[in-house]
């Protein structure tokens, strides 16, 4: 069955044996699960539920394990699922990839854009009108943002591969929403809609 080929062993392998027994006996697959199984077994009443074992490399596959304790009369036994996420594994490395690629072609145009606009800003092209300076100085603002999307999605893209850690803070909700209001105040214009902010 599906754990016969997941473990390289066969049923009369693992059945009714023990597991130091199972660990002796068995390929270095089955070892690296009895152990893991018996590490987990050993304090498996504080846990309350499923505990996701760290994965197995077996080969070019990839295996997770979730167990879950089971109480039979005065026995606490444990059920073990497996799953081959090898597919998984391989489809958030290429989505990895995608985002990183795409993220460092988007910084180009976008380091180009903000540059003209901050020549226009300082003059070079020729003097600007109040609302002239006004469009200039909103494309720079969401060039600005667009590069602090980009350099976001570089940063996940680099803590999925573990290259990073998250680090949690408190930001100030008032400056977000002022900052997301300025952003969309210009395409509520021409929509003729108008935005209220209360704080």
């Amino acid at each position: 069955d599906a754990a016969e080929r997941i473990l390289e062993t066969g049923r009369q392998a693992v059945e009714n044996k023990t597991l130091p027994r199972v660990a002796k006996n068995s390929l270095k697959t089955m070892a690296e699960w009895a152990a893991a199984l018996d590490r987990w077994v050993a304090d498996a009443r504080s846990h309350g539920g499923k505990l996701s074992i760290e994965r197995f490399n077996l080969g070019d596959r990839v295996i997770n394990v979730q167990l879950s304790p089971v109480m039979i009369g005065e026995s606490l036994g444990t059920v073990a699922v497996f799953r081959d996420i090898t597919r998984d594994v391989e489809v958030e490395r290429m989505k990895g990839e995608f985002i990183a690629n795409v993220s460092h072609e988007l910084r180009t145009p976008l380091t180009s854009i903000k540059g003209y606009a901050d020549l226009m800003t300082m003059g070079v092209g020729g003097s600007m009108n109040d609302q002239q300076s006004r469009f200039v100085t909103t494309i720079r603002e969401n060039t600005e943002r667009m590069v602090g999307l980009v350099n976001d999605l570089l940063l996940i893209s680099t803590i999925d591969s573990g290259g990073e850690t998250l680090s949690l803070e408190s930001v100030p909700l008032a400056d977000v929403i002022h900052e997301v209001v300025e952003a969309t105040a210009s395409a509520s214009d021409y929509a003729v809609k108008q935005i209220d902010l209360k704080t």
